[in-house]
């Protein structure tokens, strides 16, 4: 798939202007490719969920935004397969942009996808 192709596909979201190179990449990479993939991130938390037999239902809300938290942050399996549906969407240019500020992108990814999993299970 061209790098054209690649961008086409992905959801346009309206966002400030940005500041730094890390931002930039956010707003025009990570959002982006976050949104569309939304709906694969929560299958494979969902699944997580299942394998580990987590009793989803009897937690409240506090307490699933906790167990999310927890679990992206903890669990090296989860968050790299999470962070490989996204990073799997990037554009070579994309990713020699996203290695170049590897450390920075990750906590923000890390971020988002926290947050977008909160939002939708929460």
């Amino acid at each position: 798939m061209s790098t054209t192709d690649r961008r086409a596909l992905r959801p346009q979201i309206e966002t400030a202007p940005a500041t730094t190179a890390e931002e930039a990449c956010q707003n025009t990479t990570l959002r982006p490719v976050l949104k569309m993939q939304h709906e694969l991130l929560v299958q494979a938390f969902e699944h997580y969920l299942q394998k580990r037999k987590t009793p989803w239902a009897k937690f409240d809300a506090q307490g699933r935004a906790a167990h999310i938290l927890h679990s992206v942050r903890k669990d090296r399996m989860l968050r790299q397969l999470l962070l490989g549906i996204v990073v799997g969407q990037f554009t070579a240019d994309e990713l020699v942009a996203y290695f170049a500020n590897e450390s920075a992108l990750q906590r923000r990814l890390g971020k988002l996808l926290e947050q977008r999993l909160v939002d939708a299970l929460g």
